[in-house]
C-alpha cells in the first residue's frame, strides 16, 4: 500500500449570515466582534490493492479556533453569532472486490466526531456515522448499480445551534 501523512491549515472569514446576527455578549451587530474560523487539520492514511481487492483509510483532527456558532435558541429573529474552540475527528474508509470482469462489490464507512470545547458540548450539525454497500455491473456496453445506505441515529446534537440552516 501507499501510506500518506498531511498538515494543513486554513481559515474562513464569517459569511453575511454570521455576521448578520447579534453578538452575544454586546447584544449589538457580530458585524465586527465575529472572528475568523482558524483550521488546523493532520490527516494520516493509506491507500492499497491486492489481486482482486482494494481499499483505503484516512483518519483526520481538526482543531478550530474562532468556529463560527449561531444560536437560534431565541428565534430565528434573535439569532447570535459567536466563536468558540472546537475539535472535530473521525475516519474514512472504503473495500472493493472485484468479483469478475463484471461484477464489483463495495463498502465505506464514513464516521465524524465533533466537540464544542469552550461549552462543553457536542458539535453541532455533524453528520452521523454512514456505512454504503454497493454492486456494480459493467460489461462495457451495459451499467447497473445498487447501493445501500445505512445511518446511524445522531445522538450527540446541540439543538438550536449550527449554522444558517435552523433546526
Amino acid at each position: 500500500g501507499k501510506y500518506y501523512v498531511g498538515a494543513g491549515h486554513t481559515e474562513r472569514t464569517p459569511d453575511y449570515w454570521e455576521r448578520s446576527q447579534l453578538d452575544p455578549t454586546t447584544g449589538k451587530s457580530a458585524f465586527l466582534t465575529t472572528k475568523p474560523e482558524k483550521t488546523n487539520q493532520l490527516d494520516v492514511g493509506m491507500n492499497w490493492k491486492k489481486d482482486k481487492l482494494s481499499g483505503s483509510v484516512s483518519t483526520f483532527y481538526n482543531k478550530i479556533d474562532n468556529y463560527q456558532l449561531i444560536d437560534w435558541t431565541g428565534g430565528m429573529a434573535a439569532g447570535k453569532t459567536h466563536n468558540v474552540k472546537a475539535t472535530t475527528h473521525g475516519v474514512e474508509a472504503d473495500v472493493a472486490y472485484q468479483v469478475n470482469n463484471q461484477w464489483e462489490g463495495a463498502a465505506t464507512l464514513a464516521h465524524v466526531h465533533g466537540d464544542n470545547k469552550t461549552d462543553h458540548k457536542p458539535l453541532a450539525q455533524q453528520p452521523p456515522t454512514e456505512v454504503r454497500l454497493g454492486a456494480e455491473y459493467d460489461n462495457g456496453k451495459h451499467f447497473f448499480g445498487v447501493q445501500e445506505r445505512l445511518v446511524a441515529g445522531q445522538k450527540r446534537v446541540d439543538p438550536g445551534y449550527g449554522s444558517i440552516v435552523v433546526g
